[in-house]
């Protein structure tokens, strides 16, 4: 099955999350993780 779609993008953004998770410990507040994972996600998108 040859396609010209790729889930890379996806698999990269959510590679960024999970990273951001592990060392979002001592994030103190929810929006605070949330505002990161927009700020990273956001700039990625833009430049890509």
């Amino acid at each position: 099955f040859e396609t010209k779609f790729s889930n890379g993008r996806t698999e990269g953004i959510n590679n960024r999350i999970k990273t951001i998770k592990r060392v979002a410990c001592g994030y103190r507040y929810f929006t605070a993780f949330k505002t990161r994972i927009y700020l990273i996600i956001g700039y990625q998108i833009q430049t890509n």
